[in-house]
């Protein structure tokens, strides 16, 4: 395994007293991609990519107590010694980081698919037939512009410390992204290869949208407050962007997010009442679970809001120990969110339920958005326009707000997508228009 080399070398250097404590996370993935830009297929902007790569990071404590945290990859091997003299020159001091678990005991999650990996070696050719299949589906709606791709990756995790703990586990991954001339994408990032029936509900929701975007009238209504449906991938964005952010640790500790301490404490009434969030890493298969965490800490559901009210931040060992406190799950890149209601609707539904408003399909600089205050104000070059539940042209907006209050008020709700994980938001705020491009 080629996580034993690195333990070699950590092991070595502890019996030698260079050090006192370790902990060590090692990742060796493999992967494929390939892609299309317009007509070309594999060109040079997109060739058939066959990549392999050792990442990782690692915690350190010396014999004096202090601490180094550095990341690691293939060469750290084969300077070891100079590694250390050059870690031992970043050390500092900080207790409540020095965690190093010892054996542990992990839930069994199933992550690996046997077929994302045959394509990962070169055995199938299942990403050649999808990214053709996504290219055939663009060209019979004649789409002038094409960005396609598709990936597998297949990885292997494991984390060591010097208490004794040594676990790995594999993993895998697959996904594709067409994107239609930019106004919209069908993508999706899954464990396994992905289901013919499920692309095919996806296509034909997202180029109903398309063709909203490109053959609907030109409108620009009055500037107004009115309900605005975001699109699930936008919902999702501003939802991690205002939301998630502000549940870190480490945020909250050191007095940087919208929540206190306190707020926890006292379980504060952070959204709506019928709101709940929720994370659970230990579903089969789910492109959002995991094992462990890069600590070692085993995955776990947490309750993260319940009923509206604040449970926990999201706690590592360092901020768990601060907080006196256990550690909770930690979301991953891939990671959605279980956000529920007992008040979520169909897109139907809500679609006929609105008398005037807009369709949110993306938004712009939300990485300019102040988090801790959740005020937004977003442009967006991809809007429908909504009259008596009928989709009747398209424009473009800017939408104004804050998203604490939008999901503390009562007309706020959520909105279920048959093809979606996550929903989308219906809000009420204010909106000013142009004219579409």
């Amino acid at each position: 395994m080629f996580a034993q080399k690195f333990y070699k070398k950590f092991e070595e250097a502890k019996n030698k007293k260079i050090i006192s404590d370790y902990r060590v996370f090692v990742s060796k993935a493999k992967g494929c991609q390939i892609g299309i830009t317009n007509e070309e297929i594999a060109g040079v902007y997109n060739p058939i990519t066959f990549s392999s790569e050792i990442s990782g990071d690692c915690l350190v404590q010396w014999q004096d107590g202090l601490i180094s945290s550095a990341n690691l990859n293939n060469e750290t091997l084969y300077r070891f010694e100079r590694f250390l003299k050059d870690l031992k020159l970043l050390k500092y001091k900080d207790p409540a980081m020095a965690n190093f678990l010892s054996s542990q005991k992990y839930p069994s999650v199933k992550l690996y698919d046997q077929k994302v990996d045959d394509v990962v070696e070169g055995k199938e050719k299942i990403l050649l037939d999808l990214v053709l299949k996504l290219k055939k589906w663009q060209n019979k709606i004649k789409t002038k512009v094409k960005e396609i791709g598709a990936y597998t990756t297949s990885i292997e995790n494991v984390v060591f410390t010097s208490q004794g703990l040594f676990e790995s586990e594999k993993s895998t991954l697959c996904g594709y992204v067409s994107s239609y001339e930019e106004k919209i994408v069908l993508e999706d990032n899954l464990r396994k290869i992905p289901e013919k029936e499920i692309i095919e509900k996806k296509r034909i929701f997202i180029e109903q949208f398309y063709s909203y975007l490109t053959k609907s009238r030109k409108v620009k209504p009055k500037e107004k407050k009115m309900p605005v449906l975001l699109m699930p991938w936008v919902s999702k964005d501003l939802f991690y962007h205002f939301i998630i952010s502000n549940l870190d640790g480490s945020s909250v500790y050191n007095k940087e997010s919208h929540f206190s301490l306190n707020d926890f404490k006292d379980k504060k009434q952070a959204l709506r009442a019928d709101l709940n969030l929720k994370y659970d890493p230990t579903i089969d298969f789910d492109v959002g679970s995991y094992k462990f965490s890069g600590e070692g800490v085993s995955s776990q559901p947490t309750d993260f809001i319940k009923n509206g009210k604040l449970e926990t931040p999201i706690l590592d060992l360092k901020y768990a120990k601060l907080q006196k406190s256990k550690p909770t799950a930690i979301f991953t890149i891939q990671a959605t969110p279980l956000l529920k209601s007992e008040k979520e609707i169909s897109f139907e539904n809500c679609l006929d339920a609105i008398d005037e408003g807009v369709i949110v399909l993306n938004v712009l600089g939300l990485h300019t958005q102040s988090s801790v205050s959740g005020d937004y104000s977003l442009p967006s070059p991809q809007v429908l326009y909504v009259k008596n539940g009928k989709i009747l042209g398209r424009t473009r907006a800017i939408i104004v707000g804050n998203l604490f209050e939008d999901m503390n008020q009562k007309d706020f709700q959520l909105i279920n997508f048959a093809t979606e994980k996550f929903p989308g938001f219906l809000i009420k705020t204010n909106v000013s228009f142009e004219s579409a491009k």
